[in-house]
């Protein structure tokens, strides 16, 4: 075969070759799969604003003692306490562990005395909870507030006694635990006792409540 001729066909087959190379590059690359940007899933951080509505139950660990004409027919007669129910709403605003926040409601005891079928309180109460935050859905808290008192007496009829509702102050404390059924919502459930210490004599001592309470909270 002529040099010439050798020649030509070798760089004939070094063009092939490299034609061919090129090819099956362009194949593989096409055939890998995509490449996937990384993303990070953030999970949604809770409301640091509460909001909450519950159910009490006020149980009198004292006897009630005896009660004066804001409250009575006949003041200075003993009142016989029993069970009660109320409802309350709770506000809140979160600062790490700490929540400040406020309470307003309405609980009734019934009673057994002959001239008092029942005697209802409003309050409202200012004071912080303490939260022990964790990566679980349940938060243990504890909490403390004054509370003012405004108690009003009703008759068998249930009509007021006095047209107006006698202030008392009182202290309030206790502990309970949150559970998050969502970053939104949440279930509660607490056991308080409250003193209520009666400087307008509305009771004749110092009085002490048990207030267990459940309810529902919302985070926002």
């Amino acid at each position: 075969m002529r040099p010439m001729t050798r020649i030509s066909l070798c760089i004939c087959l070094a063009l092939a070759w490299t034609a061919s190379a090129e090819a099956q590059d362009t194949v593989f690359v096409e055939a890998q799969p995509a490449a996937q940007p990384q993303t990070q899933t953030v999970e949604p951080r809770r409301g640091a604003r509460q909001g909450s509505v519950y159910l009490s139950s006020p149980i009198f660990l004292t006897d009630g003692g005896v009660v004066n004409p804001a409250v009575s027919i006949r003041p200075n007669e003993p009142w016989d306490p029993s069970g009660g129910i109320g409802i309350g709403g709770r506000f809140g605003w979160e600062f790490g562990m700490l929540v400040p926040e406020v309470h307003l409601g309405i609980e009734t005891n019934f009673s057994g005395s002959a001239d008092i079928s029942r005697i209802t309180h409003v309050y409202l109460s200012l004071g912080a909870r303490l939260q022990f935050l964790n990566a679980s859905r349940f938060i243990p808290f504890v909490s403390a507030a004054f509370q003012g008192n405004f108690w009003e007496g009703f008759s068998e009829a249930d009509f007021p006694i006095d047209s107006s509702f006698t202030f008392s102050p009182a202290l309030i404390a206790g502990g309970g635990v949150a559970i998050e059924v969502t970053r939104s919502l949440g279930l509660e459930a607490s056991v308080n006792v409250m003193a209520d210490f009666d400087v307008d004599d509305v009771f004749s001592s110092t009085q002490v409540l048990l207030i267990p309470r459940v309810g529902g909270t919302v985070y926002f």
